[in-house]
């Protein structure tokens, strides 16, 4: 995955079971810890959005993290639960620059 920096940066996207830190304090189960100042790498990347503030020319970074948890692994299938959160990088929950992480979960199995 190649986003829009300048020079644009190739990311390498780790697939194998782990990742991230996740935190329960969600009523809906667990998340990503953006706590955790050091996740695994392959499992993050600070991605650059091309005109993400609406403006020519303008560009917004995102923390972006992901976990990956085998939920099965009865024969002849495995299932996994994927979760991925991403923010805007360098907030400070203050007034001004508040927003909460967007979180996707997903379930990944054979076809």
């Amino acid at each position: 995955m190649t986003d829009c920096g300048q020079p644009p940066t190739t990311w390498t996207i780790d697939t194998s079971v782990g990742g991230a830190a996740l935190s329960n304090v969600s009523p809906i189960g667990p998340s990503i810890d953006f706590t955790q100042t050091n996740p695994p790498s392959g499992y993050q990347m600070n991605y650059v959005v091309c005109n993400g503030g609406g403006f020519a020319g303008t560009q917004a970074v995102y923390d972006v993290r992901w976990n990956i948890q085998q939920i099965s692994t009865s024969p002849p299938s495995s299932s996994y639960l994927v979760t991925i959160a991403a923010e805007p990088r360098g907030m400070t929950n203050n007034r001004f620059t508040f927003a909460l992480p967007v979180t996707f979960r997903t379930f990944v199995g054979p076809q």
